[in-house]
């Protein structure tokens, strides 16, 4: 790696703070679920979509991911 690359990388190490960094992750986590959310409530109420028995089949996977695990 030559030395400019080199002192790029370092400047940005030494001037990222783990903190801030986690709660801009997090915030953009938050964003990013909030707009799936709006939008899969979106398309359920567009198509018709019978959220009760999505829910159950959702916990069905989850249950045999569970049992897959052990």
């Amino acid at each position: 790696m030559d030395e400019a690359t080199r002192g790029r990388i370092e400047t940005i190490i030494a001037s990222t703070n783990p903190a801030q960094l986690g709660r801009d992750i997090a915030a953009i986590q938050d964003r990013l679920e909030h707009i799936s959310r709006d939008r899969s409530e979106a398309l359920a109420r567009r198509n018709g979509l019978d959220m009760g028995y999505l829910g159950q089949a959702i916990e069905r996977m989850r249950a045999d991911a569970a049992q897959d695990k052990q």
